[in-house]
């Protein structure tokens, strides 16, 4: 999109007040971050001579009826059902505590009101499930260095999560004194790009991103118009951001392209002469307009000015 198909007059964007929150890292957040962690290494193992029990993992067939009638999608057979996980609508899990090996439980509960599927919402159900497995799930102890190790990449993470909170709070306050106009088919073309990085992630996570939006009941216009208004902002972020840099002269030099070519290098392990070989003309305008605009925001958040000084 070229930048004369919109308005923007900037406003002010120096001296803005704001102050960063804290990137404390707190002993719940530790123990949470170590508890998954440590999950990743957990061993299950069979036990015969007990029930079910909260934590273990049960293997499980089911079948649900609705007015004594099978629904789709209702229906699943070796299912591992961690007892306590959530996976499955509230009240089923519950009900399984207590049962043994071989036996069949009648699970009766109502669908939440909230349920996706709204032929299935807030609906009274029965599910007959039989319990073929039930497994014991045992979790190590980590090491006092690895969770020093995990301490201080939580550090680091949350350092970034806050450093883009703030830089985020400080370009809506620009946009908000600042003037942006801009057609609906600008906000779709930006909403549909969201959409598209939003498959692409669904994907790399080993997901059909089709599929998952059916069975959401959604569609990739639904999810668009969901993510409209998400699309306002980051088109209207760029376009004062890009402003910003143009009032202030600044370019992304040669050098600037050259060091972010260094970095893509590292990230993906190959050479910066094999990258720069990859990218074509428009990935080049994407890479300097990220300069800039990077220069915009080390700028707006060096003239930020701190509650507590005014």
């Amino acid at each position: 999109m070229k930048e004369e198909m919109f308005k923007v007059v900037v406003g002010q964007y120096k001296g803005l007040v704001a102050e960063r929150e804290s990137a404390e890292v707190t002993e719940a957040e530790l123990e949470q971050t170590c508890k998954a962690q440590a999950r990743r290494f957990k061993q299950n193992i069979e036990v015969t001579d007990r029930p079910v029990q909260n934590g273990d993992v049960a293997t499980i067939d089911y079948e649900g009826f609705i007015d004594g009638v099978a629904f789709a999608g209702g229906k699943g057979e070796g299912f591992p059902l961690e007892i306590g996980s959530g996976m499955f609508i509230p009240g089923f899990e519950e009900q399984l505590v207590g049962a043994e090996v071989g036996q069949t439980v009648d699970v009766n509960l109502s669908f939440p009101a909230d349920y996706h599927a709204s032929d299935l919402a807030g609906k009274p159900a029965l599910f007959v499930v039989k319990v073929n497995k039930i497994e014991e799930v045992h979790v190590p102890e980590l090491d006092k260095s690895v969770v020093a190790d995990i301490k201080a990449q939580l550090v680091e993470q949350k350092k970034q999560k806050v450093e883009e909170l703030f830089e985020n709070t400080l370009v809506k306050q620009i946009i908000e004194t600042s003037e942006v106009q801009m057609e609906e088919d600008h906000l779709a073309q930006e909403a549909m790009l969201m959409v598209e990085e939003w498959k692409a992630m669904v994907r790399q996570q080993g997901m059909d991103p089709d599929q998952y939006l059916k069975q959401m009941g959604m569609d990739e216009m639904l999810l668009a118009t969901q993510m409209i208004n998400q699309a306002e902002l980051r088109l209207k972020s760029r376009l004062v951001l890009e402003a910003i840099a143009q009032q202030e002269g600044f370019e992304a030099t040669e050098a600037d392209v050259n060091d972010e070519l260094d970095k893509m290098a590292i990230m993906y392990q190959i050479s910066p002469e094999d990258i720069k070989a990859k990218l074509q003309s428009e990935h080049f305008k994407a890479l300097e307009a990220d300069i800039r605009m990077r220069k915009s925001i080390e700028l707006i958040k060096k003239h930020v000015v701190s509650p507590s000084a005014k």
